[in-house]
């Protein structure tokens, strides 16, 4: 069985791959803010991490690590908005 580690499974793109990956005989390793998703499954686990804290991102590493599951495949598919200013500055910028 492959492993794929997902980051953001909770909704949208993320909960989509999840899923399909899951159906397709993965055992998925996936990411959200607070661990938690609303669908279960017998080969899925589920990390607490959030983007904008250092210590979550350490504390995520290691459990991952300490699983000693390697990862075959690496969806990296989170993020985080930092500064709703910033992005509309960036979004301005791009338009020109």
């Amino acid at each position: 069985m492959k492993n794929v580690l997902i980051t953001g499974i909770s909704k949208g793109i993320g909960k989509a791959l999840a899923q399909k990956f899951l159906a397709e005989g993965y055992f998925v390793m996936g990411t959200s803010t607070t661990g938690e998703v609303d669908y279960s499954n017998e080969n899925l686990i589920v990390y607490t991490l959030e983007l904008s804290s250092s210590e979550s991102i350490k504390k995520c590493v290691n459990l991952i690590t300490q699983s000693g599951k390697k990862i075959d495949i690496l969806i990296n598919n989170a993020g985080v908005l930092l500064d709703e200013d910033e992005t509309t500055v960036i979004t301005e910028k791009l338009r020109q």
